[in-house]
């Protein structure tokens, strides 16, 4: 227990600057009508003997984003992890009446919740824009001639830049607001104590 007590404390000091790096990878990011398209013309998907190629490259400008904000998001899940059994195991019995310190401790595990969903977005988003390129992907070499496909590509990768910048201000929103939380009723979120000697909630 005293472990996971010093190991949320020091998750909590870490995490800040956690949310500095989320917070420059956030300004980082390309403007989504920037990502440069990455499609066959008519001549490169048949090349020069009129044979039809099997290949449509990745967009390396969108994969290396996504990865950075799946490490990012994963480093953060590991302190949030740290920082919800540290809760866990601070909640003490409910006492007849109701225990305020008990409510504190939900109310800040609630956010902690919060953030990771935000925080599988980001993880799985590289996985489920590779599933959806990939079939962009194959109806392309399938039918080169649909012009309509090649646009779709290049609106897949926009997207997912527009995509990856929501999910990762939304944990960046969230996570500020847990460690805010966290900080105004630190002394409830220690040591919890009944509903009579409670002053309220920040």
């Amino acid at each position: 227990m005293d472990y996971a007590h010093a190991a949320a404390e020091g998750s909590l000091r870490r995490l800040p600057a956690l949310l500095d790096d989320l917070q420059a990878f956030l300004q980082s990011l390309p403007a989504p009508d920037k990502i440069p398209a990455i499609s066959l013309s008519l001549d490169d998907a048949y090349g020069d003997k009129g044979v039809l190629r099997s290949e449509v490259r990745v967009n390396q400008v969108v994969v290396g984003c996504l990865r950075e904000a799946q490490r990012l998001a994963r480093v953060i899940e590991v302190n949030l992890r740290h920082i919800n059994l540290s809760l866990a195991l601070r909640t003490p019995p409910i006492q007849d009446g109701g225990n305020f310190g008990v409510g504190v401790l939900k109310a800040v595990a609630a956010r902690a919740d919060r953030c990771f969903v935000a925080v599988d977005q980001m993880d799985q988003h590289l996985s489920k824009y590779l599933r959806s390129r990939q079939e962009i992907a194959r109806s392309i070499l399938r039918t080169p001639k649909v012009q309509d496909l090649h646009v779709l590509l290049s609106v897949t990768d926009s997207d997912a830049i527009h995509d990856c910048g929501y999910y990762a201000n939304a944990l960046h929103r969230l996570a500020c607001v847990l460690l805010d939380t966290y900080a105004k009723n630190a002394d409830k979120v220690n040591a919890p104590r009944p509903a009579t000697d409670a002053q309220g909630m920040y």
